[in-house]
């Protein structure tokens, strides 16, 4: 009577959490390799960033210098002024856009 309608229910029950056991599982295999992929791109690019740093702390090391700052201070005195101009534009357009336009 109602011990058997109470086991089926709990049986139900317990295959309907093994399948979602199977769906989460198998979604956990997929995601591995891409979040090992994921890692090892953020390793690369945390030795990049470190790899730059350094640079950029040498090169302000030299630019500290005394002699730095003894060209730097003879080179102001040249009275040097840069600016920058656009002169020129272009604009490319590939034939594919070209067509597909001409063609609507």
């Amino acid at each position: 009577g109602e011990n058997d309608s109470e086991l089926a229910a709990k049986k139900e029950k317990l295959e309907q959490a093994q399948k979602q056991k199977g769906i989460c599982e198998d979604f956990l295999d997929e995601m591995v390799p891409l979040c090992d992929a994921k890692t090892a791109e953020y390793n690369e690019r945390n030795m990049l960033r470190a790899n730059e740093d350094a640079a950029l702390a040498e090169a302000l090391a030299i630019l500290n210098k005394d002699s730095s700052f003894n060209l730097f201070g003879k080179m102001k005195h040249l009275n040097f002024e840069t600016k920058f101009i656009q002169t020129a534009a272009i604009q490319s357009h590939s034939p594919a856009k070209s067509a597909t336009r001409s063609s609507a």
